[in-house]
C-alpha cells in the first residue's frame, strides 16, 4: 500500500454492527477470498489478486464517533 502504484481511492463508512470488528474483516475475507496482510491496533490491511493478477489492497479501519 506504500508504493506508487495507487490507482485508484475511495472511501466508504460503514454503520456500526453488533459483530466485533475482527469478525466483520473474517467474514470479509471469506466471502471476498481477501488475506490479512496487517493488523496494527484498530486498522487491517488487506490484499487479493484478480483473475488479471492486478493487485487489490483494502485498508479497513475501526473508528468510533462521539456525537
Amino acid at each position: 500500500m506504500s508504493s506508487d502504484t495507487l490507482t485508484c481511492q475511495s472511501q466508504l463508512r460503514i454503520p456500526s454492527s453488533n459483530q466485533d470488528f475482527l469478525s466483520i474483516i473474517n467474514t470479509i475475507c471469506q466471502s471476498y477470498r481477501l488475506t490479512v496482510l496487517e493488523k496494527i491496533n484498530s486498522a487491517v490491511s488487506l490484499y487479493a489478486e484478480t483473475i488479471l493478477r492486478q493487485l487489490i489492497a483494502l485498508l479497513f479501519k475501526s473508528i468510533v464517533c462521539l456525537f
